[in-house]
């Protein structure tokens, strides 16, 4: 976590974030009771403004947190649609070691590396595992899929059906979980090319679920696809309201900025990315484009050289993504041989080392 350990104060944390208040949260479990205590800090002045504790089962921990959750929101004085007041009332009890599985899996989830997708994948099949009727954890399953065809970590052909079924799973559980809409949207865009009625299809799924990041990058990825830079700019700023420290959001922003001509914009979001995650190579590489559109080929050539310093660690992962992509292209060529397969990704690992 970005500011786990910081020695900033609150004020500056939340000039970084863009936010106007801050919630602080613990949770405490003594034997098979759980407490959670919620505080409402303004972050101007780092004044407390409200407080509250709750208290339950294990078991009801989502109640406890929809209870919080809509106690913030009469704070503030944000008015909910009565589909949202309805969904913070409506709950569901679950089995606590399948939530357990379920936050470890996000948490992993989150830190968006090869590594820590897969490993997210281990906590959300035990999460469902565990709860069969857990539909959150499908869904979590299912962007974790996705996340890993997106970022060529598993073979598409493989991972992408497991994201299908379980979002589909999940929308069996709870058909308006708007997540697992945007989920199977991304896929059928993005894998299956289905590119009739993603716009509305999109919309239809941030309407279910309108604070859900991934829905809004994806999106915007439609919309760059579609040449509308202006509407993406809006989703992607709309994610990172959600989720301010999403490093790829953040880089799809930065390459709306660059390829829209605005250099300067392009490097200012490099540097935001770099600040929470110096080892991002994606942001030196935007950064020294940029700096070359501008005729700064001093200025272009270091940031080019980080890049390859920041991604070396990752040349093998990129080797075996290349490798993947092949392996996934040959096996529909029933012509070609297993010894004529094999000495085509020798060859190509030669030539990539």
């Amino acid at each position: 976590m970005r500011y786990k350990g910081t020695q900033k104060r609150l004020p500056e944390i939340a000039r970084e974030l863009n936010v106007e208040g801050v919630v602080e949260g613990s949770v405490s479990r003594s034997g098979e009771r759980v407490r959670i205590h919620v505080q409402l800090i303004r972050a101007s002045d780092d004044v407390h403004i409200w407080a509250s504790s709750y208290e339950g089962d294990p078991s009801d921990i989502l109640g406890l947190q929809r209870a919080a959750a809509h106690a913030i929101a009469q704070e503030i004085g944000v008015r909910l649609s009565p589909d949202e007041a309805e969904r913070l009332t409506t709950v569901r009890l679950i089995n606590p070691a399948a939530h357990e599985a379920y936050l470890k899996g996000r948490y992993l989830f989150n830190q968006r590396t090869p590594e820590s997708t897969k490993k997210s994948i281990l906590n959300f099949q035990e999460a469902v595992a565990k709860d069969q009727s857990y539909a959150a954890a499908y869904v979590a399953l299912a962007e974790a899929y996705a996340l890993m065809a997106a970022n060529t970590i598993g073979p598409p052909e493989e991972v992408v059906p497991k994201a299908k079924q379980a979002a589909n799973r999940a929308l069996q559980l709870d058909p308006e979980m708007g997540e697992a809409y945007a989920t199977l949207v991304h896929l059928a865009f993005f894998y299956d090319w289905d590119l009739g009625g993603s716009e509305k299809q999109f919309q239809q799924a941030i309407e279910l679920g309108p604070i859900n990041a991934l829905a809004h990058q994806w999106y915007g990825l439609d919309l760059i696809a579609a040449k509308r830079s202006d509407e993406a700019e809006h989703e992607f700023r709309t994610a990172l309201q959600i989720d301010p420290l999403s490093l790829m959001t953040s880089a799809d922003l930065a390459q709306v900025y660059f390829y829209s001509g605005r250099f300067e914009e392009t490097i200012a979001q490099a540097r935001r990315i770099l600040e929470i995650n110096p080892n991002f190579s994606l942001a030196y590489d935007l950064m020294g484009m940029a700096y070359e559109q501008q005729g700064k080929y001093g200025e272009a050539a270091a940031e080019y050289q980080r890049y390859l310093t920041a991604a070396v660690a990752a040349t093998r992962r990129c080797i075996w993504r290349i490798l993947m992509r092949w392996r996934g292209k040959l096996r529909k060529l029933e012509s070609f041989s297993t010894t004529w397969r094999t000495h085509l990704e020798v060859n190509l690992l030669r030539r990539t080392t």
